[in-house]
């Protein structure tokens, strides 16, 4: 999960796969805009065929937090 998510945040940010770590967000990564969040979205959506609620939208404020939400997919 975290390798796929590094990939989707590596091809929308054009940046490198080695520098995404757990604390990656909009305020240390200046290619992570509000346009950006919106495309990260879908392309999680896509990627991990999941529909996510406007509550976890909010919660999207790092990488680890994008794990979170996603694990707790995964155990419902």
């Amino acid at each position: 999960m975290n390798n796929r998510l590094k990939n989707i945040m590596s091809n929308l940010f054009d940046i490198p796969v080695d520098e995404i770590n757990d604390n990656i967000s909009p305020e240390n990564c200046e290619q992570w805009d509000s346009l950006q969040q919106m495309n990260l979205i879908f392309a999680i959506e896509e990627e991990f065929g999941v529909s996510l609620t406007d509550d976890d939208v909010l919660k999207i404020k790092d990488f680890i937090s994008i794990i979170d939400i996603l694990e707790n997919f995964n155990q419902s």
